[in-house]
């Protein structure tokens, strides 16, 4: 189900669009602003996102994502904490809605950690993971997304999802980048393989 929750559920900074190139703003509302040497990154997010349980989308939700990640091995799937840890010496916010990366070299291809191509370094609300004793083993069962839909239903042997488009979806970006982002239920079945 997982292309589903990436698509229906989970929002990175940027998206690339994979036909034209165009990078696409998603949590992020400005391109990536590198300095002269690519070893600073400063990135605007947008002031009027939510998560589904009402709780303002800040800068805090970043700098925590990015924090947690670098400092925890275990949540590493996408590889994300080990490129963290390779690039990235210090991730500060700079106001309620941007953020500074500091880089311990010079890399100008940073900010594709947080754009989906495929998939890419999803937002973790802080208030949510900040009460988590271990969040490798936390699942996180009735998740509190950014994305235009949560999951009301499944099945409990995992092969199929209900997912319900929520009453604010127009505080989420794919509510506000192209008005309502789809139907008000979707149905994903995995059937097996041949």
């Amino acid at each position: 189900h997982e292309p589903h929750r990436h698509a229906l559920m989970m929002e990175t900074l940027w998206n690339r669009d994979q036909e034209t190139g165009e990078l696409l703003y998603d949590a992020a509302i400005s391109d990536p602003i590198y300095n002269d040497d690519f070893t600073q990154m400063n990135v605007d997010l947008r002031d009027n996102i939510y998560w589904s349980d009402g709780v303002q989308f800040t800068a805090d939700d970043l700098v925590y994502t990015v924090e947690l990640l670098k400092s925890n091995e275990g949540l590493n799937k996408g590889g994300w904490s080990a490129q963290l840890n390779q690039f990235l010496d210090s991730v500060e916010k700079t106001g309620d809605f941007s953020v500074q990366f500091n880089l311990n070299q010079s890399n100008p291809r940073f900010h594709t950690l947080f754009e989906s191509t495929w998939n890419g370094i999803y937002m973790m609300p802080k208030h949510i993971f900040e009460e988590v004793e271990d969040p490798f083993t936390f699942t996180f069962s009735d998740p509190v997304v950014l994305g235009a839909y949560t999951v009301t239903e499944s099945d409990p042997n995992g092969f199929w999802e209900l997912f319900t488009r929520r009453d604010d979806w127009e505080r989420t970006p794919a509510g506000i980048i192209v008005g309502k982002p789809g139907p008000e239920h979707v149905l994903t079945i995995f059937y097996g393989d041949s």
